[in-house]
């Protein structure tokens, strides 16, 4: 059965405020709200996802919803990722505003210790939901075990010569880990044997 396009385009625009609501409550690691919005939102994706199976027509500027429709997409996707970081433990630490509209880093990317330049803009592609066990960057002294956390957010470069600033360990278990050139904190990501692509965890690093 058909129905108004504005329907859909109400959903829509429902659908914005929950992920913004989300994110904010996200931010602020509020469990039980967040836990609501999660509900809400999956209501609210299906009834847009019904809505726009059963328009014939969407009133209003053709470009502009497909415009509209494309970011809410790509915006869902980071929301997916940011469930799936805090079901694991682990929000995610990328502001949807610093993200460009090809889900590129749109702010420099600095180390977190000497602020040297790693990463220029729109250089960077935001992976979520990729959980790695990356070691973490100060070990317990005269230990024989290396100490590590899961981080599931990531930076992913696909070149070394992408980056303004960036060193490499020895490789260890067949993994080289990525490390500040100027001052050698890190490890700050790794290097992946299989595709030869750079991830840089977005918690070992800041946008500025």
């Amino acid at each position: 059965m058909s129905v108004d396009g504005t329907i859909a385009l109400k959903n829509l625009n429902n659908i914005y405020n929950s992920i913004h609501n989300f994110i904010a409550l996200a931010d602020k690691g509020n469990g039980s709200d967040i836990a609501l919005k999660l509900r809400y939102l999956e209501a609210s994706l299906e009834q847009l996802k019904d809505s726009i199976d059963s328009t014939s027509d969407i009133v209003g500027n053709e470009n502009y919803q497909r415009a509209k429709i494309a970011d809410l997409n790509r915006r869902i996707a980071l929301k997916d990722g940011l469930i799936n970081s805090f079901r694991n433990g682990q929000l995610a630490l990328v502001d949807l505003a610093n993200l460009s509209a090809n889900n590129r880093n749109a702010l420099p990317i600095h180390c977190m210790q000497c602020n040297c330049a790693i990463l220029s803009p729109n250089i960077a592609s935001f992976v979520d939901a990729k959980p790695f066990s990356l070691p973490f960057c100060r070990q317990t002294q005269n230990s024989t075990s290396i100490s590590a956390e899961i981080i599931n957010s990531w930076w992913q470069v696909e070149r070394m010569f992408d980056f303004e600033n960036i060193g490499f360990t020895h490789a260890h278990d067949g993994v080289k880990y990525l490390v500040c050139a100027n001052c050698e904190d890190g490890p700050v990501g790794y290097l992946c044997p299989v595709t030869k692509a750079h991830f840089v965890a977005v918690c070992r690093v800041k946008q500025e």
